[in-house]
């Protein structure tokens, strides 16, 4: 993801002889905002368990298109609006269409942006808050979302679908004397269901580059 601030990425390509292309781009999360009166879009479609050459198809995934479509426009210099559409046949072979709409803001030192989206097919809805900031040499995000009867592709049990999730992050960079530039990432995230099932999940991730290879 990409946070509030300044992100760093390199890629590295490597070709069969042994040649080595590197690029290195900085992206500020201040960018993903679209300047006023501007607006960007995008749209795609494709064919749900097919594959080019038929050597792996799946006859148990129902197949059929997944169509999605999206809008932003720039109403200010820190506010965006998002407007989108998506169809696409779920796991059990039901269609679906979804009707979304979102807001991102850029405020105080903090990236934060609202998402909604809505099931035309069982009239079910989610909402989705998320914030990225930085204090004291530490990245943090929040993310929470509300889910009332919403099904999608992400849903991993349809009889028992998620109606909570917040999600807690810190990310910082450790120069230790001996080991300089490590990075500490620290996650914690709460999960409720509709059964009443609550699922705790923590997770720390050490990531350190040497001599061009990532360890993690």
């Amino acid at each position: 993801p990409i946070l509030f601030g300044a992100n760093d990425f390199r890629l590295a390509f490597y070709g069969p002889q042994g040649q080595v292309d590197e690029i290195t781009k900085t992206i500020n999360a201040d960018s993903s905002l679209i300047e006023q009166g501007k607006f960007t879009y995008n749209v795609s479609a494709d064919q749900k368990a097919r594959s080019i050459f038929g050597i792996s198809d799946s006859h148990t995934t129902p197949t059929g298109i997944r169509g999605v479509g999206e809008v932003e426009y720039g109403v200010t210099k820190y506010l965006t609006a998002a407007a989108g559409g998506a169809r696409t046949v779920l796991q059990d072979g039901s269609e679906h269409s979804y009707g979304t709409a979102g807001l991102r803001t850029s405020l105080w030192g903090a990236l934060a942006s609202l998402d909604n989206a809505y099931d035309e097919s069982n009239r079910g809805h989610s909402s989705h808050l998320s914030m990225f900031g930085h204090y004291l040499g530490t990245d943090l995000s929040f993310q929470q979302t509300f889910a009332r009867d919403f099904i999608s592709e992400q849903t991993s049990d349809p009889d028992n679908p998620l109606i909570r999730e917040t999600v807690i992050g810190a990310n910082r960079q450790l120069n230790l004397a001996f080991l300089k530039e490590l990075n500490l990432g620290l996650t914690l995230t709460r999960r409720n269901f509709q059964s009443g099932r609550q699922e705790d999940l923590a997770t720390a991730l050490l990531s350190r580059s040497f001599l061009g290879i990532s360890f993690t």
